[in-house]
């Protein structure tokens, strides 16, 4: 896991266009948050053609919050629509990196 500040909340905001919705993420993408989340992202990659993530705002995230992702890259890969990844803080890119993750084909920087 890693940490960037004391961040107890998730804010999470959508804007939706014709095409693609883009979802940014403030706050830890940790275990307690990924619940909420999931949902959100469910409904995003049911009702649009793609999805962006925004993880600018995120400060922590631990291995949940990755499988997470992980989940929602195979769900947009299955229903054949995109998935990217923008504004990810280095630190989570490296996280992602030591946990085995390949996201170079949905990091949009």
């Amino acid at each position: 896991m890693w940490s960037c500040s004391e961040s107890t909340f998730t804010l999470m905001t959508t804007e939706e266009t014709k095409v693609n919705t883009r979802l940014a993420i403030d706050g830890p993408l940790t275990i307690y948050e990924v619940a909420a989340l999931r949902e959100r992202l469910a409904a995003c990659l049911g009702n649009q053609a793609g999805l962006e993530l925004d993880l600018g705002g995120v400060t922590e995230c631990d291995a949940s919050g990755l499988q997470l992702l992980c989940a929602a890259r195979k769900t947009a890969g299955e229903r054949g629509k995109p998935m990217r990844i923008a504004g990810a803080p280095q630190a989570f890119l490296d996280f992602a990196r030591r946990a085995g993750l390949d996201l170079r084909e949905v990091i949009h920087e």
